[in-house]
This record gives structure tokens, sequence and C-alpha cells, in this order.
């Protein structure tokens, strides 16, 4: 699944609508997009809360130019084909898997789970 491109939506905040002026802007932060699938498993899983919501947290503060930037702050995600990124939670117990639109600078929410639930994805 690709992550929808919210590039208009992006687009519009460096436009100013009175004179249709191109503002120029040198960092956004990142989109999240498909929120409650966290919220599902914070609530099924309360222990994972404090770290998804760190890394939403940041995530939302942060302007990911491309899979390299991931790497520098999360060295054990892996970066898989497509821009999907699997990020480790609570050290391994649990997996987020999310795809990124780095020009739109949208994160999508793909799934996230355990490690066993994990495995059953690929």
């Amino acid at each position: 699944m690709m992550a929808p491109c919210l590039c208009s939506l992006k687009r519009n905040n460096n436009l100013d609508l009175e004179t249709g002026s191109a503002i120029i802007v040198t960092a956004q932060a990142m989109i999240v997009v498909g929120g409650h699938r966290l919220v599902a498993l914070m609530d099924k899983h309360p222990e994972v809360r404090p770290w998804i919501e760190a890394w939403e947290k940041e995530v939302r503060k942060a302007n990911w130019a491309g899979p390299q930037d991931i790497k520098n702050r999360y060295q054990p995600a892996s970066l898989l084909a497509d821009n999907v990124v699997i990020f480790n939670v609570k050290g391994n117990s649990f997996r987020l898997q999310v795809q990124v639109a780095y020009q739109c600078g949208v994160v999508t929410i793909e799934r996230c789970g355990t490690h066993a639930e994990y495995d059953r994805w690929k």
C-alpha cells in the first residue's frame, strides 16, 4: 500500500493565499496518518504507550528527507523497499511498520503489533 500523498496540503501551507507568492520554508514537520492503529495497539498493550507517544511526538517534529535521516536516529530500524520502515518497539517485543513519503512529509502507519504478529505479516 502506498502512503497517501498530501503534498497539496503541505504546498498550500507554503503559499501566501492573498498574493499567490511562495513562502520559503526550510523545514516542515512530518504528518502522521493512521494514528488510530497506534491507539489500538496502546489500548491492547498499555506497556508500549510511553514508547509510542514519544515516537509519535518526535516524528511529528521531524523533517525526514530520506531513509538515512531515520537510520541516524533509529539505528535498529529496518529500511525496506517502497520506503517501508520497520521500527522495533520496546526493544524487540513489538513492531511498527510505516511507509514514508519523503517529498510530501507523510508517515503512514501501516501495521503495528507484537513481534509474533509481525512474523505472520511476512
